[in-house]
């Protein structure tokens, strides 16, 4: 139980990073005060910072532990400055969500919260664990024990003759490793729980963002289309379909790019 308390912990940490790196973003670029739109740009640019700051230390071969420090750092960093900076915008967000997400029927704000929750426990029970996981979860808990990054195969032990940058060139996992050291957490609850969770939290404001755009603004039908879209993916669970990647292996890199 307290291994879950702590997985939600981070997922809110995470979100939390989302928010001030969006309002960052949404300042320098000038992209207005949409709050939801700021914590979408801040899920981008948050995988987008940890990119920069992992791949030369993954290329240079350092040790993860370098990198935990680094990031450790950084985000203490953008954390004072956005409180510095953009603590106008951080503390209307609130208010900005709010008013976007108003409806007068509460039907389809709470229809469409039910339906994104019970989702969300449907990923997070029925997760995939085939031969790509070995490797994914091998990688992340092959770094925790080794503190090196993609020198060691994560699915059979042994040294890799060169980096895989196939995989290399994906921050994603070396994220999950940094939570997992940070909380003392195993690699498969933080991907499952806590990245599962969020991959559906943040394709669903996709959708959202979407409905909106597609009926002008009226929030009762975008909630609506963003329930009946994540409902409809109950019905095409293949191998071959993103519904699968979606329900299934939300937590992996591809997925959170393809959801």
């Amino acid at each position: 139980m307290e291994q879950v308390l702590l997985c939600f912990v981070v997922i809110l940490i995470q979100l939390f990073l989302y928010v001030i790196i969006g309002s960052g973003l949404g300042r320098i670029f000038q992209l207005g005060k949409d709050g939801l739109q700021t914590i979408l740009v801040g899920f981008f640019g948050y995988f987008g910072l940890f990119q920069v700051a992992a791949l030369p230390l993954i290329l240079l071969k350092a040790s993860f532990t370098v990198l935990v420090f680094l990031w450790a750092a950084v985000c203490g960093v953008l954390t004072l400055t956005a409180l510095g900076k953009c603590r106008e915008d951080l503390l209307l967000l609130p208010k900005a969500l709010k008013r976007e997400m108003a409806v007068k029927n509460l039907f389809f704000p709470c229809f469409a919260g039910i339906i994104v929750v019970l989702l969300v426990l449907y990923q997070a029970l029925h997760y995939y664990t085939g031969f790509d996981s070995a490797y994914y979860l091998g990688t992340i808990t092959t770094t925790l024990y080794t503190d090196s990054m993609y020198l060691i195969d994560g699915e059979t032990g042994l040294p890799e003759s060169f980096i895989d940058m196939r995989y290399a060139l994906s921050g994603f996992y070396m994220n999950t490793a940094f939570f997992c050291r940070l909380f003392r957490l195993p690699a498969i609850m933080v991907q499952n729980y806590t990245m599962g969770t969020i991959g559906s939290l943040m394709a669903s404001l996709c959708l959202l963002l979407i409905g909106k755009k597609l009926f002008r603004g009226r929030m009762d039908r975008a909630y609506l289309f963003m329930a009946l879209t994540l409902v409809f993916n109950l019905f095409f669970l293949s191998g071959y379909t993103s519904s699968d990647f979606f329900l299934y292996r939300c937590y992996e890199a591809k997925s959170f790019c393809a959801n």
